[in-house]
């Protein structure tokens, strides 16, 4: 079973706890006596990370013999603990969690471990497999339906169960795949980094089917399908995956190998895929959110990003957004949900679409959307020297009347992307919100910024002029921004949260500022591959 997929771990975390110490976004937490059950005890909410076994991958990537030993110590432990009528941390949920983790690792688990170790073990397996069979429907979010759901898969597989259980639970997982995967809209949340996880996940089962001689249903191979062929949209030319809607960074090789599991069958032939759209052109591309962030649940970690875009040139990210910030504190995960966290536009120092007061009764940290752009356009088309992307949303009108529409094109041999973003009100209503929002704010017009994230790794310096900025990549390329039209450049600090490292690293990031006037503002830009340092 050592084939199965699903989540990676972590040879950081996983050496921290060597030493002692346990990870959980930013924060470290000791090790009372090297125990990390007394550690969950002790804090209630770390019980669901440490009860559900993530750290086990941590250790096996870790790999040294001290991990391997704290990895088959800990999990008897747990086996000891909670063995005979012991019901705590055995809700579905977590024990579909902690199969998949103990199936996927079961060869440093059982290595060198005698008869009665193999047995417990073994009675271990075949009580969450009793649990799963008895918690048959779905809950949580589309990730945690398919995370139970493949747990009951491999919890049957491992514990021996007859044809008929196994079938039962292979269709249980199909049905969920056709609730959460909705073909090439993807899952409802719109997060790369989540429909990577589902993919990994469904491969898993896959695998744990196949080793009992089973085909997976086609509703099964058709969502592992679509997953591919979206996440293969959502790569850019360097192999790196795009960060929207709480996304973070994955690993290029494993992301790679999930994905060609499922080889190249349904490739996807729309113009977007989970309202995004990509632009490739040699060893440069670029993606844009071209739709409304998800709306109720699934928006809780999505992100006020509309018409936000990425690019990448040769190795080197050049534009980026901050990132998900998931680790970090409530105000910094806030914070990087708003528009101004994104290469986006932003009016007046507002999100294009906004949270919810949050609620007593919530979680901390737990917010949705209240209100997004209820109408997203989009048309791509083959453009005078390349690739072109029109698109535009209402985000603003509710507040300012404006509708702001972006154009991308890129050359087709990658060495200029130029844009057109323009903000306007509409005659009649949202001409007169507009007007209205201006008396109410005692100015002459709105302010408006489009904000381009650079990468950390790159360096940036303002030409003579002020109206261009040079970009230099660790890669060695030089790429110049400049624009047309009436608006202020400046180079701004930025951070770029970088989830493989759990690190906020300082950057920079070019802004364009302008003011409508007469209802409107409207300027061109564009980087270009300069063929050296200026």
């Amino acid at each position: 079973m050592d084939r199965l997929g699903g989540p990676t771990g972590s040879a950081e975390r996983g050496s921290l706890l060597v030493n002692g110490e346990f990870r959980l976004a930013d924060k470290i937490y000791p090790l009372p006596d090297m125990n990390i059950w007394r550690l969950a005890d002790k804090h209630t909410h770390l019980q669901d990370e440490i009860h559900g076994f993530a750290w086990l991958d941590d250790l096996r990537d870790e790999g040294g013999k001290p991990a391997v030993s704290l990895a088959r110590r800990w999990l008897f432990e747990w086996v000891d603990r909670h063995s005979g009528n012991r019901k705590e941390h055995f809700s579905p949920q977590m024990a579909g969690r902690r199969i998949i983790r103990w199936l996927r690792n079961g060869r440093i688990i059982l290595t060198m471990q005698d008869q009665s170790r193999q047995d417990a073990f073994g009675q271990a397996l075949g009580a969450h497999a009793d649990v799963l069979r008895r918690h048959r429907r779905s809950i949580g979010t589309g990730l945690a339906r398919i995370e139970l759901a493949t747990g009951r898969v491999c919890a049957e597989v491992a514990n021996g169960s007859g044809r008929d259980e196994l079938t039962r639970a292979a269709v249980a997982l199909a049905k969920e795949c056709r609730s959460v995967l909705s073909g090439t809209d993807g899952i409802a949340s719109r997060n790369p980094e989540e429909l990577f996880h589902i993919l990994q996940y469904l491969n898993c089962a896959a695998a744990a089917l196949h080793a009992a001689e089973l085909v997976p249903e086609s509703d099964h191979r058709n969502s592992m399908d679509i997953a591919g062929a979206i996440l293969r949209s959502l790569k850019h030319s360097n192999g790196t995956m795009a960060r929207f809607h709480g996304g973070g960074d994955i690993p290029t090789a494993i992301s790679d190998r999930a994905v060609s599991e499922v080889g190249q069958a349904g490739p996807i032939k729309i113009r977007s895929a989970m309202g995004y759209a990509r632009m490739l052109s040699g060893q440069t591309s670029a993606i844009i959110d071209v739709a409304a962030p998800p709306s109720h649940a699934a928006s809780r970690n999505s992100h006020a990003s509309t018409l936000a875009f990425e690019a990448v040139s040769g190795s080197c990210r050049l534009v980026v957004n901050r990132g998900s910030g998931q680790w970090l504190g409530l105000e910094d995960r806030l914070a990087a949900r708003a528009t101004d966290a994104h290469s986006a536009v932003e009016v007046n120092r507002d999100s294009s679409s906004l949270l919810e007061t949050p609620k007593i009764w919530k979680p901390t940290g737990v917010r949705e959307f209240a209100k997004v752009p209820g109408e997203v356009r989009i048309s791509q088309l083959p453009g005078r020297d390349g690739l072109t992307v029109i698109a535009s949303h209402n985000g603003y009108v509710p507040q300012f009347g404006l509708t702001h529409m972006r154009r991308l094109d890129m050359s087709r041999n990658g060495g200029r992307l130029w844009g057109e973003d323009t903000i306007w009100a509409k005659p009649g209503t949202d001409r007169q919100i507009h007007r209205r929002s201006i008396e109410e704010g005692h100015g002459n017009g709105a302010e408006v910024a489009s904000r381009f994230h650079l990468h950390p790794d790159s360096t940036v310096r303002m030409l003579s002029g002020k109206r261009r900025v040079e970009v230099l990549l660790p890669n060695g390329e030089a790429w110049v921004f400049r624009f047309e039209g009436i608006a202020r450049l400046e180079i701004e600090a930025s951070t770029y949260l970088d989830e493989l490292a759990f690190e906020a690293r300082s950057s920079s990031q070019i802004v364009l500022r302008s003011t409508t006037r007469n209802g409107a503002a409207q300027f061109r830009w564009e980087f270009r591959r300069s063929p050296k340092a200026t």
